[in-house]
């Protein structure tokens, strides 16, 4: 690889970290070729992407990124970057799910919104809910106040009402 295709990828890999919410570092060693193509599909369709670089160019690509460049220490061994354009939590399930699946895949680190993460804390954002499930939370949440005084408001209401039929039942 000559120089001019190095810098083309180092470029490709900054830019990828620069637009993504969220980038995971996996350690794929010992990785047959159809469970990485089958988890490419999958974080294709969670509108993810899986890049093998060489560490050396992963460490000039991440060098002048704030926040990123931090990463630096986990680039150790046979790696890839995942990088989550929107739903973060989505792919880092499928990779959490994956290394589950008996599939020879390490959670290393990553980094969240330019800040990094542990294994640990990927683990924990692959269990959260999905979008849908914690947007219904919270308008539930949200709601609930309004309801209940709906609520009040009507038990106020009704209890007039039967204190007048009460008072209809006392006179007859």
């Amino acid at each position: 690889m000559n120089r001019q295709e190095k810098q083309s990828i180092i470029d490709a890999v900054k830019e990828d970290f620069q637009h993504s919410q969220a980038a995971f570092i996996v350690a794929t060693q010992g990785m047959d070729v159809s469970s990485i193509q089958r988890l490419r599909m999958g974080l294709y369709s969670k509108n993810g992407k899986m890049k093998v670089v060489k560490n050396t160019l992963l460490v000039r690509a991440t060098k002048d990124l704030p926040g990123i460049s931090d990463l630096e220490p986990l680039f150790k061994e046979q790696i890839a970057v995942v990088f989550a354009q929107d739903e973060a939590p989505a792919v880092a399930k499928l990779l959490y799910d994956a290394t589950k699946d008996g599939q020879k895949l390490t959670l290393v680190g990553g980094t969240l919104d330019a800040r990094v993460i542990t294994a640990l804390q990927i683990e924990q954002l692959a269990t959260l809910p999905s979008r849908e499930v914690l947007l219904a939370q919270l308008c539930g949440t949200l709601n609930a106040p309004i309801t209940n005084y709906v609520r009040v408001l009507n038990e106020l209401v009704a209890r007039f009402v039967r204190v007048l039929s009460q008072i209809e039942n006392a006179k007859h």
